[in-house]
Order: structure tokens, then C-alpha cells, then sequence
């Protein structure tokens, strides 16, 4: 859990030096619903998508496309064997996205 909010920051940054996003300091009035939705209609359900069914596949059938999912999502599961490390940092990632940074240009 401790690199979560590392791989989320790493995310966000390249994102921004790369140009694709903008600094946009926001409040949203619909954040609170933002949270909760986001987490529990997408992150979650995505993370247990993706771990439970892709990556192992992957990882025995492609294991250079692994290697680059595990960018973010499967490096965190391998690291811990749990689901949890890359829920927070792609949870923790949206939050940031939504607060600080513009949409993708």
C-alpha cells in the first residue's frame, strides 16, 4: 500500500509532462459522488477484472505485454498478491486526475 500513492503520483506527473493534462485546482460540488462511484462501479470493479482474469493470462501466455501492464496494476499485485495496492493507486489516481489536472486534450 505504501507504493500506491507513488504509482498514482508517477501516473499523474507523466501525464502532465507529457502534455496530455493541465494543472486544474477544483472543488467539484459532485466529488463526494465522484468517490464513491468511482471506486465502487469502476476501480473495483476493473482491478478485479484485470487481476482476477488478465493478468495471469497474460503473464503465462504474453509475458512481454505483462511485463509493460506492470506498469502499474500488475507490478503492485505481484509485489503484494493482493488486489488492494492496485486499487488505491488506480482510486488514488482518478481522485488526483478529477482535483488537480484537466481531462486529456
Amino acid at each position: 500500500l505504501l507504493l500506491a500513492p507513488l504509482a498514482a503520483a508517477l501516473i499523474l506527473l507523466t501525464g502532465w509532462v507529457s502534455g496530455l493534462v493541465s494543472p486544474d485546482l477544483k472543488l467539484h460540488p459532485l466529488l463526494p459522488a465522484f468517490l464513491f462511484c468511482n471506486l465502487f462501479l469502476t476501480v473495483i470493479p476493473e482491478q478485479a477484472f484485470f487481476q482476477g482474469l488478465l493478468a495471469r493470462s497474460l503473464l503465462l501466455k504474453l509475458p512481454l505485454l505483462a511485463v509493460m501492464a506492470a506498469l502499474a496494476h500488475t507490478l503492485l499485485f505481484g509485489l503484494s498478491g493482493r488486489l488492494l495496492p492496485g486499487i488505491a493507486a488506480h482510486w488514488l489516481m482518478n481522485v488526483g486526475h478529477f482535483i488537480l489536472f484537466t481531462y486529456p486534450r
